[in-house]
């Protein structure tokens, strides 16, 4: 794509962006260190280089808060950097790469990998949202066994992925389990007398509670209301 050519795609769509969230824009671009020095100066305004662009004199884009990430950590040129020396780096090659003026108003905000229990939370919210969006929405947990064993799987990759790796993880062993189980009517079924296997599910949830297992096998299964365990085959 040449310059003009990302002008004309890039500079509309922020434009409209602004007008449509006057107060509480927000533009991300994600690993900016990818685009050529000459694309990055089309973006100069949302840097705080100026107000607008010279194509939409009318609309402000000066609310906008820009989010600009690289991928410096994932490469891992940040690792046993200390947070001022990495700030420093960060912010000697932005200016490196785009020049002083490009990085002037820039703020750098270093992401530390997160930690074991971190990346706990993320399986849970993770199995939360892929319950409420199942084409059968269901209140889904997931009990600590498994959770540790999603994030054992991933565990080496946390300091680069920071998140996006056990995320990843996460859905890609929970939504086929689900997918298994729902093109075989497993989750059809009566209502069960006991909740104990459900674990931190709002009493309220007006779905069927189900929850992610590991069996002994090192495989994950489901156990909803009223229709067992169901493991899923090659989970591994």
């Amino acid at each position: 794509m040449t310059v003009a050519e990302f002008r004309n795609a890039v500079v509309p769509v922020v434009v409209r962006h602004a007008q449509r969230y006057p107060n509480n824009g927000v533009v991300i671009f994600n690993e900016l260190t990818s685009l050529e020095p000459n694309k990055v100066r089309v973006l100069l305004p949302l840097l705080g280089r100026g107000t607008n662009f010279p194509e939409y004199p009318s609309v402000s884009i000066a609310p906008l808060l820009v989010i600009l990430t690289t991928d410096f950590g994932r490469e891992g040129r940040t690792r046993g950097k200390s947070l001022l020396e990495m700030r420093a780096f960060i912010t000697d090659e932005f200016t490196e790469l785009y020049s002083k003026e490009a990085a002037s108003h820039v703020r750098t905000f270093p992401f530390l990998p997160i930690s074991l229990s971190t990346a706990g939370d993320i399986v849970r919210v993770v199995v939360r949202e892929i319950g409420c969006s199942a084409p059968q929405p269901l209140c889904l947990t997931i009990n600590d066994s498994a959770v540790l064993w999603l994030v054992e799987k991933t565990k080496m990759l946390l300091p680069a992925e920071n998140g996006r790796a056990v995320a990843f993880e996460t859905k890609l062993q929970v939504e086929a389990l689900l997918e298994e189980v729902m093109a075989n009517n497993a989750l059809e079924g009566g209502t069960i007398t006991t909740d104990e296997i459900y674990m931190d599910v709002a009493e309220t949830c007006s779905y069927r509670r189900c929850t992610i297992l590991l069996e002994g096998n090192g495989t994950l299964a489901i156990a909803c209301q009223g229709t067992g365990t169901h493991t899923r085959v090659s989970s591994g």
